[in-house]
């Protein structure tokens, strides 16, 4: 029998940018009242492609697919931009802060792993992409009229990353949170 594994690909953001997000974090947890789950700084990324569960057999195809794309695409860096959420600020379920440059360039790798995965017999997204960093999960919120405010007053310090690779991780689901675990890294070299 084929073992499974829950994976993503997604580009890792950096250290910096991680402590920036958890402060962002702390922010929001002193503000917002409701059930929310809020991602561990150091898992958040910029996913790319959930592929749920795939096999090993699936491993050796999406290495290359990521060879294939890394030889397209040049470094790049990525900014923080505002605090949102989805669907929209008034109902939210996902807390996040978007990328304030490089979105053509983040959403023309996403699309090439779509297509190439495809043909693998991956499904591709149904809904449009949108790159983003999730800070945290929303079963309710009870200030709901407030988060438009409390969205506005809180501001990413204007940092950036270099962003040279793209990965494949392992997903593990525990009782503590996910753990995610590097199966494989492709640096960008156009």
């Amino acid at each position: 029998m084929n073992k499974v594994i829950r994976a993503f690909i997604a580009i890792d953001i950096g250290r910096e940018l991680r402590q920036e997000l958890k402060i962002i974090q702390d922010g929001l947890k002193q503000h917002l009242r409701g059930k929310l789950t809020w991602v561990k700084p150091e898992n958040i990324h910029l996913t790319l492609k959930f592929l749920g569960n795939i096999t090993v057999t699936h491993l050796n195809y999406i290495g290359n697919t990521l060879d294939g794309i890394a030889r397209e695409e040049k470094p790049f860096s990525v900014s923080l931009a505002q605090i949102n959420a989805f669907p929209d600020i008034t109902t939210p379920r996902i807390i996040w802060v978007g990328i304030d440059n490089a979105i053509a360039i983040i959403q023309d790798i996403q699309d090439k792993l779509e297509i190439r995965l495809s043909r693998a017999g991956f499904k591709k997204e149904a809904k449009e992409f949108y790159p983003h960093l999730t800070l945290a999960r929303v079963k309710s919120i009870e200030n709901r009229n407030e988060i438009s405010g409390i969205f506005s007053q809180i501001k990413p310090k204007n940092l950036s990353a270099d962003i040279d690779r793209i990965i494949l991780f392992k997903s593990e689901l525990t009782p503590q949170g996910a753990i995610y675990e590097k199966l494989y890294e492709k640096k960008l070299t156009a």
